[in-house]
């Protein structure tokens, strides 16, 4: 048997924002207000959000050269060369029942785009998935956790109860959310081909975690 379990964070909107933001640490915060008022100085800082694709025809265009620019920088597989991955995002609005909406969004200085977000509404819960951003001259002012930040804002006032980071470790969603759990995947074997193919992924796994930590990652 192998098996893999996954963090899931999320932000439950329990209180009003200023409850939001005390839970937040002060450091954050105030770096974040820096980073809004160096942007300021370059121009008009907007957040936008969009309802659909004819509202922003070069919206995942622009995400994807961020994103396979982001690749390109960490050294990681681009999965977005494959077609289907890109098809997958601009056809997914084309099967969602009425409960679920893609949601568009973007922070722009003037008119150039510096951070962009994908995701997906339902009901009440919002699903914070494929976050991008500029990875040129506009990246060490945190274009990126900016944006995540008016999207809780813009999720609060919309009365959305929960913020859904969905899976993942990485830092920041320790600092944004409020909630965890771990969900857990296991797989059996049922004949020697399938006994011996978990053998090796389960291999695999074990070098992957020790090439994680020899590199410090």
């Amino acid at each position: 048997m192998a098996g893999l379990n996954f963090r899931l964070a999320s932000h439950v909107f329990d209180n009003g924002w200023s409850e939001f933001q005390a839970g937040i640490p002060k450091k954050v915060l105030a770096d974040s207000v820096r980073q809004r008022k160096r942007l300021a100085e370059h121009g008009n800082l907007k957040f936008n959000f969009f309802d659909s694709d004819e509202q922003c025809p070069d919206f995942l265009e622009q995400l994807f050269s961020f994103k396979q620019q982001r690749y390109v920088q960490m050294g990681v597989k681009n999965f977005l060369e494959s077609k289907d991955h890109q098809d997958f995002y601009s056809k997914l609005p084309l099967i969602l029942d009425s409960k679920t909406k893609v949601h568009r969004s973007s922070l722009t200085l003037d008119d150039e785009v510096i951070a962009l977000h994908w995701g997906v509404t339902y009901l009440k819960t919002f699903y914070y998935l494929m976050p991008a951003h500029n990875t040129g001259k506009w990246s060490k002012y945190s274009p990126g956790k900016l944006l995540l930040e008016d999207l809780l804002k813009w999720s609060h006032d919309n009365q959305f109860t929960i913020f859904d980071f969905t899976g993942g470790e990485e830092p920041y969603k320790k600092i944004w959310s409020n909630r965890s759990f771990l969900l857990y995947e296991s797989t059996h074997a049922f004949s020697i081909r399938g006994k011996i193919y978990l053998y090796f992924l389960d291999a695999a796994r074990a070098v992957k975690k020790i090439i994680k930590k020899l590199l410090g990652k």
